[in-house]
Formats: C-alpha cells, sequence, structure tokens
C-alpha cells in the first residue's frame, strides 16, 4: 500500500467483464484528453492482458511530454494475479491439446485397425468367393457325373446285352460243347453289344458278319429263355438276314445272352 500511495499511475479496480484495453482507452480518452487515434496508437505499442479477474488493479500512467504511456495490472483485491489466470489457461490449453492429441492418436489406432479388419475381411470375402465358384463347378460337374451315371444305370437297367457269333467259332473258342452245343465257358465272350429295350425290341443279324450266306437259326442261351414265350426267331430266305424279337422285354432288363448263329 506504501508502494502503490507513492507511485504516481492511477488505477481502476476490474469488475467482471471488465477488459484491459477498454479501461486503457477510457483513461487515455477521458482522463489524459488524448486524441481517440493517438490514444489507439499508444496502446498498440502497450501490453494488455485479456485475463482480468474482478479486483485486478489495473493501472495507467501517461507523460505527455515524454508522450510514454505504460499500463499494467496487480493483484488488487482479487484472488489471482492475471499471471496466475494467465498459466492456468495455459495449462488448460496444454491439457486440451494434449488430450486431443490422445484421441488423435487413440482414433488413428482405430482407422489403422479398422483398416486392417477391412483388409483382412476383403480378403476373407475373396477366399469365399473363390471356394464359392470353386464348389459351384464341382458341384456342376458333380450334378453332370450324376447324370451320365444316371443316364448309364438307367441304360444298364433297361438293356438287353448280348454277343452273337458264329456256332462254328464259338466251339473251337470252347464257349460250346462240340455235340451238344451247350453253353461250356463264356470266359472268352465280351457282351459289349447292347439292345436299349425302352427303344428297341428287335435284333437284327446280318449273315455277312458271321461268315455265311444266309441264317438258317439262331440259338439264344442260356436255355432259360424259352423261344415263343420269351423271344421270337425270324429268318428270310430272301435276304438271309435273320431277326431276333423280344417278346418279354422285362424278362431280359439287365441280362446278358449269347447268340449262337448257324447257317
Amino acid at each position: 500500500m506504501h508502494l502503490e500511495q507513492s507511485l504516481p499511475d492511477k488505477f481502476v479496480v476490474a469488475k467482471k467483464g471488465d477488459r484491459h484495453h477498454d479501461l486503457a482507452m477510457n483513461y487515455l480518452v477521458n482522463e489524459a484528453q488524448v486524441d481517440p487515434a493517438k490514444a489507439k496508437g499508444l496502446l498498440d505499442q502497450a501490453d494488455q492482458t485479456d485475463e482480468l479477474v474482478p479486483g485486478n488493479k489495473v493501472w495507467f500512467a501517461y507523460d505527455p511530454k515524454q508522450d510514454v504511456f505504460r499500463t499494467y495490472v496487480t493483484r488488487g483485491e482479487a484472488n489471482q494475479t492475471p499471471l496466475a489466470v494467465r498459466r492456468a489457461i495455459q495449462r488448460k490449453i496444454i491439457s486440451e491439446r494434449d488430450e486431443a492429441r490422445t484421441e488423435r492418436d487413440a482414433a488413428q489406432a482405430e482407422r489403422d485397425t479398422a483398416r486392417a479388419e477391412i483388409s483382412r475381411l476383403q480378403q476373407v470375402k475373396a477366399g469365399l468367393e473363390s471356394d464359392i465358384a470353386s464348389l459351384q463347378r464341382n458341384k456342376a460337374a458333380l450334378e453332370s457325373s450324376v447324370a451320365r451315371l444316371s443316364g448309364d444305370l438307367s441304360f444298364r437297367q433297361n438293356s438287353l446285352f448280348y454277343h452273337a457269333a458264329n456256332v462254328r467259332d464259338l466251339k473251337e473258342q470252347g464257349v460250346l460243347t462240340p455235340v451238344l452245343k451247350r453253353v461250356q465257358d463264356v470266359k472268352p465272350v465280351n457282351f459289349d453289344t447292347a439292345l436299349d429295350l425302352r427303344e428297341n425290341t428287335t435284333i437284327t443279324l446280318e449273315p455277312g458278319t458271321f461268315g455265311l450266306e444266309r441264317i438258317g437259326r439262331v440259338r439264344v442261351l442260356p436255355p432259360i429263355f424259352q423261344e415263343g414265350r420269351d423271344f421270337r426267331v425270324e429268318t428270310s430266305e430272301e435276304t438271309g438276314i435273320a431277326r431276333v424279337t423280344i417278346l418279354d422285354p422285362e424278362l431280359f432288363k439287365g441280362k446278358e445272352v449269347l447268340l449262337a448263329v448257324g447257317g
């Protein structure tokens, strides 16, 4: 208080909402009788604070001879000085900055993690799409195979498989016995000719195929199949051709028979 009383400077006590600049301008214009434009120039050269607390003393001194103006703030009746307020604000700004940086770094880490997860999921998606395409191809191949096997099975179940040969050749191969012309061994025989009984029930035999001028007789072996009941044999004197007609297709489906052709 002694120091304040010894100073030539004047002061005002800051109230809530007061600004250092406004108080100094008021002093220069109204008390020091300085032109407002000049007062503005003087304020531009003086340090001012915006951290005023109600009760702070704001000091002014103007020397018209030297054309020098000074202003400063002391604690006065307030609990804090402007310096303490400024430091608190700086600490708050620094804290908010550090918090913002932490949040930014966390967001960046989350974004990087999300991008990595997206990239991983995209790879998984691409792998799954490749697997799906492969499965679809396999499915189509399996369906085709099933259809083919089903067709083959249906064909085998509904077809008569036979081997037609000259009686003489069958004897020489040991398929028929020499005397009674009975079946002796069918191992040399391949029943590789098929008649789909769903589409046709007649087997046509050409004499030239068997080294004959004409076919006079055809035996269907094994003899469990009866001529006239299960099948019918027709020969032609004119063409020499023989026809074996299946009369009971259900009986012959999936069976193997030997056609012994004689002249």
